[in-house]
């Protein structure tokens, strides 16, 4: 008597005849659970947000001749001299980003994230200029003093914590880098405030390019399997930032300053996330 016979005789005789046999139906098995798709990968994204510069500049020496010139040094002529005088503003910041994720257990991520972005915001403190030195109050807005920041850029690491399966808070900081130029002008006005220089309008521009630090965190969600879209905050000081400039007319002026340049970096980004997730 084979298997199947067995079990019929069995069924009938002690459950009844209403008894169905569980090899003429398939067996039912609970649904096994959804797979969740992995952060893991390489993305790739732009940004669109403001950068805020906040940029404090003040003379440190001047020399006439080779003589230290008063101004920095001793009063009454301090006040005509700004030791920290500020120039900030905001401007609209385009960016590129992309990086690495590891998804190392179902909560947690780590990765490593590289950007760059452009905001071309110039600040200008008018009535100032460097007739004897940087920053000296001449009155006429044909003086001018200006800073303008040009590009930044950042390498980072990242780590995060997965609230949901798609949803993301995360924390960065590493290394940055911003681009800017510093500008003194002094203008054709009527009192000839360009001390040593007796042909006026004239204007010095120096570059620089110095690195920091870079440290802020955001939120990311997956709204499909390769989307993400994120909202970050980000704070950089990029240290002190010395310049030497100098002019030759009746006398020879060596003026010194410096420029300490930080920023503030808000952004939307969308990227796209690679790999079979």
């Amino acid at each position: 008597m084979n298997k199947t016979l067995l079990a019929a005789v069995a069924c009938t005789f002690v459950l009844g005849p209403n008894c169905l046999l569980a090899a003429d139906f398939p067996i039912l098995k609970a649904p096994a659970p959804a797979a969740i798709s992995s952060w893991t990968g390489f993305y790739a994204g732009l940004g669109l947000g403001t950068r805020t510069s906040s940029v404090t500049a003040r003379t440190t020496s001047i020399t006439e001749n080779g003589v230290p010139d008063a101004c920095p040094f001793s009063p009454p002529a301090t006040t005509e001299c700004f030791f920290s005088q500020p120039l900030n503003d905001i401007g609209f910041r385009f960016s590129f980003y992309g990086g690495f994720n590891w998804q190392i257990d179902p909560t947690v991520l780590i990765g490593i994230e590289a950007d760059a972005g452009w905001a071309r915001k110039v600040t200008t403190l008018f009535g100032s200029a460097f007739p004897g030195g940087p920053f000296i109050a001449s009155g006429f807005n044909t003086d001018h003093v200006s800073v303008r920041p040009v590009w930044d850029a950042s390498i980072r690491v990242r780590a995060g914590y997965l609230v949901t399966p798609s949803f993301l808070m995360y924390a960065t900081g590493g290394a940055a880098w911003l681009n800017f130029s510093s500008t003194l002008t002094c203008g054709l006005d009527p009192v000839g405030t360009c001390d040593g220089v007796f042909v006026p309008p004239f204007t010095r521009t120096s570059h620089a390019t110095p690195v920091g630090w870079t440290l802020g965190g955001g939120i990311e969600t997956r709204v499909l399997r390769h989307i993400l879209i994120r909202g970050e905050y980000r704070y950089a000081d990029f240290g002190t930032v010395k310049f030497t400039e100098s002019n030759q007319g009746v006398t020879f002026n060596v003026f010194n300053y410096e420029v300490h340049p930080r920023t503030h970096t808000a952004l939307f980004g969308i990227a796209y996330l690679f790999g079979n997730l």
